[in-house]
């Protein structure tokens, strides 16, 4: 059964062969035998669904939406978007592993919009953060697939629940936290087919209630699953444990090759515990990842899209004398904290490291957390003098990540003060607040600055306006640093792009010189913090 025919007119597949009848008809649905001319042929009908049975057998049969599908939107696919939809339609559950920028979310919108034209998928929930919800998601439905209709189900709980009851749109956008709200409402409608679940790393702690909730509405609903991200395995090799449990599950009857029941034990194969909080990657741990999560499709950016290229730079500040001399109390304070009462050394793990160690990060900007949510401002005129050149070179638009919500109203303070239009975009900033501002920075010429905290815009959002990123300050996630930095770098850049570095001390560069090298974040924090406390 090699030779497959396409009906010229109807979406009918023929397969003159019928050496292995049974073996067809047991795996391929709504298939039958005819006859045609005095031959007997077998006969299916051209979906998604029986190509992928056709292909499990060995056949190779051409898909549907690379046969029937027009594309609609704006934009003409790249050629890896056209992969990675076809692989999205022809995998009931998978994980599109694509690197940040190579547009994910118009290959999903393509492929949910060619399902639905085929009759397999009746409505669709995207569950993605907050602040993509309107600027990047519902834009983008407009953008690629325009005659589909959106209802974000977002606003006091009563409001979500008759959404969810009341709307008829082709898709419901709720953002991870808001899941659990409207789960139980969203599994009664019974015509969910397709759950679409972005920055897939949410869920990577198996102990969250994302997790737990998604889990559950899988479940309940058994739809197709697509699970989205760039970085499966943003800090170590089990965080992919909760994805692989939703996309490859373990049965010992079916599929005995699915990833393990044990979070425990999978992270023992993939991970080798050096000491009580401390534990390191198998040299083998990438093989076992890769086979654990499956199926998936990957396309990194470098090879599928030419963007201009980006520079690191590194700008150094000096602290102010205020700065020096709280920092060195904050310094002998933390060190003291080290030891117990008998001068014994107390185990500090990373975790707790970098804990301690953002106190004197607040210090560098300017402003410190006290007890009962007081907080102090330090003076730190070279830092923002340095901030205000950088802004000042840049010809386009700029970003500036202040981790700090203290120290991030005074970057916008005096970024307004020195005549420099600016808006932020922090946690307290929700809703339609957050989708005005980064629409304005998007569309108008003002505000040439967007001042935010790091995770409260490093995913999701297409930033292309901005050719310039500054960290005021390094953080201690991976992730989110890496994230942040391609918010610019997408589809649609056109220009060089600049990341920028302001740091002070040897614990600054140390940190950002911890987020340049993924492996050995943890090591890299605890030697840091020895380091810089001299313990």
């Amino acid at each position: 059964m090699t030779n497959v025919v396409l009906h010229p007119h109807r979406p009918v597949m023929l397969f003159p062969d019928t050496s292995d009848v049974a073996r067809f008809l047991r795996n391929v649905k709504a298939s039958k035998v005819i006859e045609t001319n005095g031959q007997l042929m077998l006969a299916a009908p051209h979906t998604s669904d029986t190509v992928a049975a056709t292909r499990r057998m060995g056949l190779t049969v051409p898909s549907t939406i690379a046969t029937r599908y027009s594309w609609p939107g704006r934009y003409k696919p790249f050629d890896h978007q056209r992969v990675t939809a076809e692989f999205l339609t022809l995998n009931y559950r998978n994980l599109c592993l694509n690197d940040m920028g190579t547009g994910k979310t118009a290959s999903a919108l393509w492929a949910m919009d060619h399902l639905k034209q085929e009759g397999l998928v009746r409505k669709v929930l995207v569950v993605c953060p907050l602040s993509t919800m309107r600027v990047t998601w519902e834009r983008e439905v407009f953008n690629v697939t325009p005659s589909r209709t959106v209802g974000i189900l977002h606003g006091p709980r009563a409001k979500r629940l008759q959404m969810v009851k009341e709307l008829d749109v082709d898709i419901f956008m709720v953002n991870h936290d808001g899941l659990h709200i409207v789960a139980d409402a969203l599994a009664a409608r019974g015509d969910i087919d397709l759950i679409v679940y972005d920055e897939a790393t949410a869920i990577k702690d198996p102990r969250s209630r994302r997790f737990r909730q998604l889990k559950e509405l899988v479940q309940r609903i058994a739809p197709r699953l697509w699970l989205l991200t760039g970085t499966p395995t943003p800090n170590a090799p089990s965080d992919c444990w909760s994805m692989g449990r939703l996309v490859n599950p373990f049965n010992a009857e079916t599929n005995p090759q699915g990833m393990p029941l044990s979070f425990t034990r999978f992270k023992d194969m993939v991970e080798v515990k050096v000491s009580s909080f401390k534990w390191r990657p198998r040299a083998n741990a990438q093989a076992v990842v890769r086979t654990y999560l499956q199926p998936a499709v990957r396309f990194k950016k470098e090879d599928c899209i030419q963007l201009p290229s980006v520079t690191y730079m590194d700008r150094e500040v000096q602290l102010s004398g205020e700065q020096a001399r709280s920092y060195f109390e904050m310094e002998r304070s933390l060190k003291a904290e080290t030891f117990d009462e008998l001068g014994n050394g107390v185990v500090v793990s990373a975790v707790n490291a970098a804990v301690k160690m953002s106190k004197l990060l607040q210090i560098c900007c300017g402003s410190v957390y006290g007890e009962y949510g007081k907080f102090a401002n330090i003076s730190m005129p070279d830092r923002l003098n340095v901030l205000e050149e950088c802004i000042n070179q840049s010809d386009r638009k700029v970003i500036v990540f202040v981790s700090f919500r203290r120290a991030l109203d005074r970057v916008s303070e005096y970024l307004t003060k020195q005549g420099i239009t600016n808006a932020v975009i922090s946690g307290d900033v929700t809703g339609k607040a957050r989708d005005t501002i980064l629409t304005a920075f998007m569309d108008n010429d003002d505000p040439k600055v967007l001042v935010a905290q790091p995770k409260t815009a490093s995913h999701g959002l297409n930033l292309t306006c901005a050719d310039t990123i500054i960290w005021f300050n390094p953080i201690f996630s991976t992730e989110q640093y890496t994230q942040a930095n391609e918010r610019m770098a997408r589809p649609g850049q056109t220009h060089k792009m600049s990341i920028i570095h302001l740091g002070a001390n040897k614990l600054e560069w140390g940190a950002y010189g911890i987020l340049r090298d993924r492996e050995r974040q943890q090591a890299g924090i605890l030697k840091l913090y020895e380091e810089t406390l001299g313990v």
